[in-house]
């Protein structure tokens, strides 16, 4: 189809801090069964192929193009086993993840888009959380409203009718705890290490 010619058009260019930029291009293989990862660099071609066995090889070429090493027969990642060995951290699904993401959107977009893989601070991971539990108290609050309204209209109401008419002012302490808890980061203000 029209996806496949265009694949081999596609390219993602990637940058870092380092002055090293990195390309990433689609092409086809001479076996179309097979599942290739080629990587060229000064110091020579690394090649890593999947064939259809499930069998891997590994060959390494200087820049002259003799082989230099050479190796088949890889183990291969077990689906049930551990994953530990295969993911070092979860912090570096986070950042395979989000460079997946960015590639996709690069070659959508067929323009350079950059990444980037800064560590999260304190601040950060407080908005994050308080962005989080202000959108439950948002979804919780009208489920509540609602069920306290029928419960009033059915007259079932299991406390005095005294506490129970007060039910109003109860979504109400949600909303004040969450809008002091904004404050706290400001009220105890906490000096960011910084990384030399």
């Amino acid at each position: 189809g029209g996806d496949a010619e265009e694949l081999p058009q596609l390219s993602v260019t990637l940058a870092g801090e380092a002055p090293l930029a990195v390309s990433w291009n689609l092409q086809q293989v001479d076996a179309p069964a097979d599942a290739q990862l080629q990587i060229t660099g000064d110091a020579g071609v690394a090649t890593l192929t999947l064939s259809p066995s499930g069998a891997w090889q590994l060959k390494l070429r200087g820049p002259d193009g003799a082989v230099m090493h050479e190796a088949s027969g890889l183990p291969q990642p077990s689906p049930t086993g551990p994953l530990e060995p295969l993911l070092s951290s979860w912090k570096s699904v986070c950042h395979t993840a989000d460079l997946a993401e960015a590639s996709l959107r690069s070659l959508k977009r067929g323009r350079t888009i950059q990444v980037f893989f800064d560590e999260p601070s304190e601040q950060q991971t407080f908005k994050s959380v308080m962005a989080a539990g202000g959108c439950l108290l948002l979804l919780a609050a009208p489920a509540v409203l609602a069920l306290f309204t029928v419960i009033d209209a059915l007259g079932l109401s299991p406390l005095s009718s005294s506490m129970f008419r007060l039910w109003p002012l109860y979504l109400l302490a949600p909303v004040v705890l969450f809008l002091l808890l904004q404050v706290l980061w400001r009220v105890f203000p906490k000096g960011e290490s910084r990384r030399e």
